[in-house]
């Protein structure tokens, strides 16, 4: 018999005013995409629907066909809630053998009901193949809990396969703010590693410090970890410093194979923030910046809302100062910044010549490139 072929579920959500809520959960779960074949309608077999509080997956039988499914997108405001939680967690669970990759996107904030149906959903998912999970809000307010800190902890726990991890555009419970991170040992099995394989890590700096403390052991594992600034109307820039402060402690700035990239989705406190650190470095007396620490960071990657344009006056020399902070630095990659082309590359080339001499190349984007050469003629910025 050929080979089964994985399957790739997006789950999308039609605008509300033009289709029912039951004939988009149908469309949305009835999707599925294969690398060898076009788009289909057929549904996946699922079993018969499990009960809210089953927590294990379901053992396949011989009357049940075993999914071939690998990777799954989907919006918990739209498929779990009541009365689709039941029948979209079996649609889980009948896949959780296959399952590698799951995406969870909230395009809108959950109700205090809703926020504890998915804590309870999440606690019931066993996927022992799972690589790669996010969780990714939007457009939610600071005093939304999407899902408690102890949900994700036991989750992760649970799931010691994860690789790549994003936890992102969540707000950070009040419980997670500050010096004093929470302890879950009564939920943390201390008897078994946590998070033993992960190398990819973007999340909330609070939330990063906090899994940097329980990984214990396993932090050199980590190759990529990117910070967000997460909330776009308000964010607490000293939690960067923070996390920042403990990548040290953890000898993580010094690992060569480390990256360390930011995610900027806010722009109130974001320049300043750039000057404290250049006020910082400038002070006679002191310990500097913490930037000057990341000796071995050649490429910094960025990642940039709508609301945050680096390279363009008034911004581009305080950014480029502030990048010159990194001792090593050479590359720059900007992702989903605003402005897919400079209007002048020649002024990006003249000011990272004046203010960060050691960068050499700037991506932006994906596609385009600007290639910095020395040059004997600096052009003067307007």
């Amino acid at each position: 018999m050929p080979e089964p072929i994985a399957e790739t579920v997006t789950v999308t959500e039609p605008p509300r005013k033009r289709v029912s809520i039951l004939k988009r959960i149908w469309r949305a779960l009835t999707l599925a995409k294969s690398p060898k074949s076009k788009l289909t309608t057929e549904p996946a077999a699922s079993p018969p629907p499990l009960p809210l509080v089953k927590t294990k997956s379901p053992p396949m039988t011989k009357e049940t066909s075993q999914s071939n499914l690998t990777e799954i997108t989907f919006d918990p405001k739209t498929l779990w809630i009541e009365p689709f939680v039941d029948w979209s967690l079996s649609y889980l669970h009948h896949s959780s053998s296959s399952l590698t990759t799951l995406n969870m996107l909230c395009d809108d904030e959950p109700t205090s009901s809703e926020a504890e149906i998915w804590d309870s959903a999440l606690n019931q998912l066993e996927l022992p193949n799972l690589c790669s999970f996010s969780f990714t809000g939007w457009g939610f307010t600071t005093s939304v809990r999407a899902i408690s800190p102890s949900a994700v902890a036991l989750f992760l726990s649970r799931h010691p396969t994860i690789r790549s991890l994003k936890l992102c555009h969540i707000p950070v419970p009040s419980q997670l703010e500050g010096s004093a991170l929470p302890d879950f040992g009564s939920v943390i099995s201390r008897s078994t590693p946590f998070m033993p394989n992960l190398t990819t890590l973007t999340a909330h700096p609070t939330t990063i410090r906090w899994l940097l403390r329980e990984m214990s052991d396993h932090r050199s594992s980590l190759r990529e970890i990117t910070l967000c600034t997460d909330h776009p109307f308000s964010f607490r820039f000293e939690a960067l410093d923070e996390c920042l402060e403990d990548l040290v402690n953890y000898n993580l700035n010094e690992a060569r194979d480390t990256k360390i990239g930011f995610d900027f989705s806010v722009n109130g406190g974001l320049y300043e923030w750039f000057g404290k650190h250049l006020s910082l470095a400038a002070a006679q007396h002191g310990i500097g910046s913490v930037l000057q620490q990341f000796t071995q960071v050649r490429r910094l990657k960025l990642s940039c809302s709508y609301r945050v344009d680096l390279l363009q006056a008034p911004h581009i020399a305080g950014f480029l100062r502030w990048l010159a902070l990194f001792p090593s630095i050479t590359e720059l990659e900007l992702k989903d910044h605003p402005s897919c082309w400079p209007r002048n590359d020649e002024e990006v080339k003249a000011a990272a010549r004046i203010f960060c001499a050691g960068l050499k190349r700037v991506e932006i984007n994906h596609w385009k490139v600007i290639v910095i050469e020395p040059a004997s003629d600096i052009v003067a910025l307007g």
